[in-house]
């Protein structure tokens, strides 16, 4: 029904509908707009200094606090990790001694966790030359983690002396050294054996005129590592006789002079024919022996081709 014919009728649509036609009205009606109260600045300063009171209250709460203080520095092992190509029982042998840890640690024992500088306290870490990364986690209320990354050795380098010469074999200088070449630290007989290959350097292995004025330490680093690339071509032609090699002799220019244990001669080799001319030896090594004997050394460089020098023998029946 229409309003306007409700009116007529004398009926109201509004109580029809079952609704107050003067609260409907009002509500229609437009709301007073409700006055804010302004802030005044001297209020809105104030309680912005009592914000930073407090916050300044809390950080000294924590910075004076015995209970959030470093206590405890807790030593974590890292991760055992699957032993990888070049890798040796060695590299279960922990170099950095708890107590060396503690010790350079020791500025950080007294002071507030909560501030604690963990980049400085890594950088106080990787001074010793076996640490390759540091790990540090906070631990609250009072503990620090540390764990230490090692450098791993993949071999003994014989140093040289200031000439280029070889060190005498008789008494050798001996370095670990990583898997890029680089010298980590002197090795250390008193700490015992390691079963880890040699690297030696000739004076040729460091005659290098086509790198100009290279530092000597850097030529010695690239020798090193192209004879940890012989041997890894050697791991991957024949892993036997990688696992039983205990010497490389860098000769310089690409050539290296292999030293296999159980094997009666050495190889001279290089590292981009290893794949086609190891195979051939392996099947004429028998044959080898039967016909010379004794084998000063055999030259696998060159493909198809396999250069055999024989154990000289002088009128006496000495080898020489």
């Amino acid at each position: 029904m229409s309003p306007h014919r409700a009116a007529l009728l004398g009926f109201d649509p509004h109580l029809r509908r079952g609704v107050d036609a003067s609260a409907t009205s009002a509500h229609r009606m437009r709301r007073p707009a409700v006055r804010r109260r302004r802030i005044s600045r001297w209020r809105r300063a104030l309680m912005w200094t009592a914000g930073l009171a407090a916050a300044a209250a809390i950080g000294y709460g924590l910075w004076t606090a015995p209970q959030l203080r470093l206590d405890e520095i807790v030593i974590v092992p890292p991760r055992t990790a699957a032993i990888s190509d070049g890798a040796s029982a060695d590299d279960a042998v922990r170099r950095v001694a708890d107590d060396w840890v503690h010790q350079q640690l020791a500025f950080a024992r007294g002071s507030a966790l909560v501030t604690l500088d963990l980049a400085y306290a890594a950088s106080a870490l990787r001074g010793h030359p076996w640490v390759a990364d540091v790990g540090l986690r906070k631990v609250p209320p009072n503990q620090l983690e540390v764990t230490i990354y090692e450098r791993r050795p993949v071999a003994l380098q014989q140093r040289v002396g200031p000439d280029g010469a070889a060190a005498d074999a008789a008494s050798p200088t001996l370095s670990f050294v990583d898997a890029d070449g680089r010298v980590i630290a002197p090795f250390d007989p008193r700490r015992g054996a390691v079963d880890l290959p040699l690297v030696r350097l000739t004076p040729n292995a460091l005659r290098r005129p086509h790198d100009g004025e290279l530092p000597r330490a850097l030529v010695r680093q690239r020798a090193v590592a192209d004879a940890l690339d012989v041997r890894a071509a050697l791991a991957r032609t024949r892993p036997a006789w990688h696992a039983r090699l205990s010497e490389i002799v860098v000769l310089g220019g690409g050539d290296h002079r292999l030293v296999v244990q159980g094997m009666p001669f050495p190889l001279i080799v290089r590292a981009d024919t290893l794949d086609t001319t190891l195979p051939p030896l392996e099947r004429l090594l028998p044959h080898l022996l039967d016909r010379f004997g004794a084998l000063r050394a055999v030259d696998v460089r060159f493909p198809h081709r396999l250069i055999v020098q024989p154990v000289n023998r002088s009128a006496d029946g000495s080898r020489t």
